[in-house]
């Protein structure tokens, strides 16, 4: 797992876009875009503060959320 995939799952889980991440985050969209589609790989302090302060998740918990979403999309396949 990478950090670009738990910005985008979380992201689209809590039905954010990308450009109002950017916004809040003070980055370009296009920056944001970077990440999920892992063009970029972002630092890790870039994921801890947008995952605990925008998204409003301890990064352990979003780590093992995105973890068992993964476990259960492998067994449903």
């Amino acid at each position: 797992m990478r950090a670009g995939e738990l910005l985008r799952f979380y992201r689209k889980r809590l039905g954010m876009s990308q450009l109002f991440v950017a916004e809040v985050y003070g980055v370009t969209e296009r920056t944001i875009r970077n990440w999920e589609s892992q063009e970029r790989e972002p630092g890790f302090n870039d994921v801890v503060t947008i995952v605990e302060k925008i998204f409003k998740v301890p990064l352990d918990q979003a780590w093992e959320e995105l973890r068992d979403d993964q476990a259960k999309y492998k067994a449903a396949a």
